[in-house]
């Protein structure tokens, strides 16, 4: 019998529960005639087949009652793993959801980052069960104040500062006003600035209401008849500059705000470490050889670690040596930088990710879980590590092995941090058969290749015994 997994990052409802079974996403506790009626419109039909919402059928027939099944979306990535891009992105595809469900008299509850993740480059909206009928008592969209918190707010801290910054409040889902205005305006000016957004933040929720339903809520909060007749006063010039100018909540409003957002200034040491494109146009010998070792392994899939702009990951796909990549990096402009030229050219095999090997950021994720490929490269990278930052060899090794299943191929310099010409002497420990030793630890030497004067390949069978493969 195949035991369920529950899990959360389908999005979260009261109704509902969303469960792994025998590699099936299935989300029981629906609510079937909603379902039926949301499944069977054309608009949702296209936003299936164009990726935009996940693909999802009814089964009416399943032992344990009717429940929706859910694509499933592997790798799956949260927002702290993201660029800044893709971050926007997955805002505009909210909107894109959003405005094609209102057609249809449907709604979207909920509006943060948690109900997209990205098929390779595509941002794909998730939480089915954010998806309900239309509220008449709203003219707005009643979770466009969700959306600013949980996007725009954090795109415009992003811009401004970097991803470390913005991280906890991806972390914590949403930057609220007064976080916005703390870091913007600084402890001096931030409580009475947050203290004014707040209150017109609460002014604009009242005015994407109806009338009749502001009406009523003016009612409901027991304000005399002066303060109401006030608040009805300002709220009714509020709503008649909207009607000129658009809602805070309209669709046109909540893009413009979105792209209007500019990306974050390029200024970091490896950001432009494959800014030369001949890289993907006409690759070196060197990488030639890695893409003819991974393709004689058979994987399917690969990971690479510190992979940059994702030259070598995108090589990997386009010549057929697997059939996807997940492509690492901690610089959070290499990555953006792979993730907008994967978008514009459509590339639907490498999934971008901003990721640390050796110091993960600690991300908001609904339990542990492997981001892996069946093999693991990692290239130009580990002198960096053991020379330069001084981490030990098991540690390194640990790190990369973690994310491959059977295969790791791993780059090591004997002349060290080199670049062609001269270099720092490197210690006496630092040796080949040093760094075959800790690489027999945790696998079988299956091929040792000199590449380039300063760069020896290393084809590892993970976990496959401690003998030493030809050519050691």
């Amino acid at each position: 019998m195949t035991a369920d997994i529950r899990l959360s990052f389908f999005g979260k409802d009261p109704r509902s529960t969303v469960l792994s079974r025998g590699g099936r996403i299935l989300r029981t506790g629906i609510d079937v005639a909603l379902s039926r009626a949301v499944l069977a419109d054309e608009g949702v039909r296209r936003l299936m087949e164009e990726g935009s919402l996940v693909t999802t059928r009814l089964v009416e027939d399943e032992a344990g009652g009717p429940l929706l099944e859910h694509r499933p979306m592997t790798p799956f990535t949260y927002p702290g793993e993201w660029s800044f891009s893709m971050l926007r992105d997955a805002a505009l595809a909210t909107l894109h959801v959003r405005e094609t469900l209102s057609r249809a008299g449907f709604e979207l509850k909920d509006a943060h980052s948690y109900n997209v993740t990205f098929d390779g480059c595509v941002p794909v909206f998730i939480d089915f069960a954010s998806i309900g009928e239309a509220d008449p008592r709203y003219a707005s969209w009643r979770a466009g104040e969700e959306y600013l918190d949980a996007f725009v707010r954090i795109l415009r801290i992003w811009s401004r500062t970097n991803r470390r910054a913005a991280l906890s409040f991806l972390n914590a889902v949403w930057a609220r006003p007064d976080d916005e205005a703390l870091v913007f305006s600084g402890p001096a000016a931030h409580r009475l600035r947050s203290r004014l957004m707040q209150a017109y933040g609460k002014a604009v929720i009242a005015t994407a209401m109806s009338r009749e339903a502001r009406r009523e809520a003016l009612a409901n909060l027991g304000l005399g008849g002066l303060k109401r007749r006030a608040a009805g006063l300002l709220l009714g010039g509020m709503d008649a500059g909207y009607r000129l100018v658009g809602h805070p909540y309209s669709m046109s409003r909540l893009r413009r705000a979105t792209l209007e957002i500019a990306r974050p200034v390029n200024a970091t040491m490896w950001a432009s470490y494959q800014q030369d494109l001949s890289l993907h146009r006409a690759l070196t010998p060197r990488f030639g050889r890695i893409i003819d070792i991974t393709a004689g392994l058979g994987a399917r899939d690969a990971f690479e670690v510190a992979g940059n702009q994702g030259a070598l990951s995108e090589a990997l796909v386009e010549r057929g040596a697997v059939s996807s990549v997940i492509c690492s990096d901690y610089d959070e402009h290499a990555v953006d930088a792979l993730f907008l030229r994967m978008r514009a050219k459509g590339h639907s095999g490498i999934t971008p990710l901003v990721h640390d090997v050796m110091m993960p950021d600690p991300i908001r994720t609904q339990g542990a879980r492997k981001l892996q490929g069946d093999v693991v490269i990692a290239l130009a990278l580990t002198h960096h590590l053991l020379l330069t930052q001084r981490y030990r060899l098991d540690a390194v090794l640990e790190r990369i092995v973690a994310h491959g299943r059977r295969h790791m191929i791993i780059e090591f310099m004997p002349k060290g941090l080199w670049d062609g010409s001269s270099g720092p002497p490197v210690p006496s420990w630092y040796t080949q058969s040093w760094f075959a030793a800790g690489l027999e630890r945790y696998g079988r030497i299956r091929l040792c290749e000199k590449l380039e004067e300063n760069r020896v390949a290393y084809l590892v069978e993970i976990g496959g015994g401690s003998a030493r493969g030809e050519g050691q």
